[in-house]
């Protein structure tokens, strides 16, 4: 369906619909700016022209804000979070390496954001190498909550732990060791787990 569409117009056709999804209504020119990292609105102006004109998207009277999709699947397009360049800002466009879609029920009032699993360490957790784990953002976790964390400039999964000396990130196969920290900044706790056969 997108093969049509250039990397930049599926991330905006993305970020259309989520909104939708979310507020009900979409995004400004410039929240959409924003969002993808353009600077220039007639960029995202010609971009919404092109997805118009293919059809993803219809324009609905001339007021600000009537943009909607053609197709409006009940999804939600999560971002995929691959390398961590901007520190500062997680769901930083230059942190995003692609887009996940999920069922619009799994909080879609949430930020939300997909890791994607490289090892084996979340095993006896039903967490497999290449899962899809879908995260919520936020910085606070209960002891037993499933986190996505950053140590050491790199994003980890493990369960959280703290018993207020110490915290420790565990792993749930015995063949990892513990992460353990006076301070960890959590980032999010999962919330599911996707998997592609």
């Amino acid at each position: 369906m997108y093969s049509k569409l250039s990397p930049k117009q599926t991330e905006i056709l993305m970020i259309i619909n989520n909104c939708l999804s979310v507020n009900g209504y979409p995004p400004s020119i410039r929240e959409i700016c924003a969002k993808t990292g353009l600077k220039s609105t007639s960029s995202v102006h010609a971009h919404i022209c092109t997805l118009e004109r293919l059809g993803f998207i219809e324009k609905r009277g001339l007021k600000k804000r009537t943009l909607t999709t053609s197709y409006l699947p009940k999804h939600l397009y999560v971002p995929i979070l691959g390398k961590i360049v901007d520190c500062d800002y997680i769901l930083s466009v230059k942190n995003i390496t692609g887009y996940y879609p999920v069922r619009d029920e799994f909080s879609p009032n949430k930020e939300l954001f997909i890791l994607k699993m490289t090892d084996d360490s979340m095993i006896n957790n039903g967490i497999l190498i290449n899962d899809y784990i879908l995260i919520q953002k936020q910085n606070i976790a209960k002891n037993g909550d499933i986190v996505a964390a950053f140590v050491d400039n790199k994003l980890t999964v493990k369960i959280f732990f703290n018993d207020k000396k110490n915290v420790r990130l565990q792993p749930s196969n015995n063949s990892y060791q513990p992460i353990i920290r006076n301070n960890i900044d959590v980032i999010g706790k999962a919330i599911g787990v996707f998997r592609t056969l």
